[in-house]
Parts: structure tokens; sequence; C-alpha cells
């Protein structure tokens, strides 16, 4: 379960008939209520016959709060915090499921429904083990990668999960696709079992792969590149 962001927009004067954008907001109330009264339904009869657990995106800049245009249409600034670059980790926390801890990954909201983070982590409960820590496994690698095409000339970061992987050997690459020369890529430790990579690229679809021994794995990805 992915949770989504629920906020008192009323006490800032924001409502639906102004602002359409509030209207993923009653759909998130609606989806809470839902399932909140499917758990009651279940509890009256008995133990839960399922497990919960909740997945949720963070190491991304996100707004924590936003400064509207004197005439209420336009946002004119933000106020950064932890989040997934869409909502802030705050807003990211499902506690009204009951379920603690949250899972934390670095994978986006808007990946998490096809993401390998969610993968594994539905892998390993169906196989009767915890969810992992690094949502890559114990012997997974995953790259991250953006979901959009990115701009060339730009700097834009790319992801590497996965454990233990400098003593396993790690190499990493990229390259035009369609050509065979491949350049090193450099991923830096920021936290336990998580890599990060900053490139910049010229137009054209570029693969990234990473590789791992002890055992062997791999992952390869690639990201489209446009002029601007």
């Amino acid at each position: 379960m992915s949770p989504d962001p629920i906020h008192n927009d009323e006490q800032l004067g924001i409502r639906p008939a102004n602002y359409p954008f509030c209207e993923a907001k009653f759909i998130a109330v609606a989806f809470r209520e839902e399932f909140r009264s499917a758990c009651d339904e279940h509890r009256r009869v008995g133990p839960l016959p399922y497990t919960v657990h909740c997945l949720g995106s963070v190491d991304f800049p996100s707004p924590e709060a936003l400064t509207l245009s004197s005439d209420g249409l336009r946002i004119t600034n933000s106020l950064l915090g932890s989040g997934d670059g869409t909502v802030s980790r705050r807003s990211a926390v499902a506690d009204w499921t009951g379920t603690d801890p949250m899972l934390w990954t670095g994978f986006r909201n808007a990946d998490l429904a096809s993401g390998p983070a969610l993968r594994d982590a539905m892998l390993a409960i169906r196989a009767g083990r915890a969810p992992s820590g690094t949502l890559a496994g114990e012997e997974g690698i995953v790259l991250h990668f953006p979901r959009d095409p990115v701009a060339a000339g730009r700097p834009f970061v790319i992801e590497l999960l996965g454990h233990d992987l400098l003593r396993r050997n790690l190499r990493t690459f990229r390259w035009r696709s369609g050509r065979t020369d491949k350049q090193p890529v450099v991923f830096r430790q920021y936290e336990p079992d998580r890599y990060r990579a900053e490139l910049e690229a010229t137009p054209g679809r570029w693969v990234v792969e990473a590789l791992v021994d002890r055992p062997k794995g791999r992952d390869r990805r690639d990201v489209t590149v446009v002029a601007v």
C-alpha cells in the first residue's frame, strides 16, 4: 500500500470548486474510510485474515508549505522538506492504517506500484520473511531512474539499492543506445545499502548497467534525454 496525502486544506480556504487539484484529497479520504470500514468489519468476526504493510517514499525535496498569489490562482513559492518530490514525508505517513513501522524507500510514490521496491517487498512477505529494510533484498541490486525524460546538459540523479555492493565487486557503466563504447559511472554511498550518482547526457536514449558478484546480480535501465 502506498499512502496518499491528507491535508487540512479547508483551514487555508482551499475548496475543490476553486482548485480542481484538491479533488485528489477527497479521493484519498474516501479510500481511507473504505479501508477502515473493511478492517472494522473483519475484526467483528475475528482477527484480521491479512497483514497490512505500508510503503512510503523519501529522500526527494518536497513542498512542506505553499504560498499562493494574491488572486489565489498560482503557487508562487514553497518551503521544501523531505519527501518523494510530490508530498512531504509527514503527509506520506499512513498512521490511519494502524501499521507500524512504515517501510521507507527511495522510489517515488508514483513509481511504487510498478517498481522493484514493491516487487521485492511482496516477494519477501509471500515467502514469510520480513520485508527488507533496503527493499532490494539481501542479494538483489536495483537501479532507480527518473520516470520522465530529462533535459540534455542538465544534471539528473539515479540511485542504486543493494546490500554490501562495494564488497561484491560493483561495476557500473553507461552507454548511448546503439553504441558499444561504455563509460564508467561513479556511485557514492549516502546511506547503508543506498548509492547515488549525478549524470549529464546528450540527447538520445542512454542505458546504465550495474553488476555485482558473490552472488552475481545485474540490473539495467534506460532514460530518454531530450534537447531543450
